[in-house]
């Protein structure tokens, strides 16, 4: 399984669901959990795991896509 790395920038809470916000590389990712471990805040560097069942890439891609995160690279 792949992974990013990447730190905490943001944690917004209601109740017990978090939605949480992170940068990588200069771009931002966004996730929602229902349970947080309480060691995870703003700043700390976390392992974001990528399953490649759930990646899609595209070429002069012009559109829009439901994909809620986003990277722009090139693939070398």
């Amino acid at each position: 399984m792949s992974y990013l790395l990447a730190s905490v920038s943001q944690i917004q809470s209601c109740d017990s669901l978090h939605i949480v916000s992170f940068l990588s590389h200069g771009q931002r990712l966004t996730m929602m959990s229902l349970d947080l471990d309480s060691e995870i805040g703003i700043g700390t560097k976390v392992k974001l795991t990528v399953k490649p069942s759930h990646i899609a890439i595209a070429k002069n891609f012009t559109g829009e896509v439901s994909y809620a995160n986003q990277l722009e690279c090139s693939v070398v």
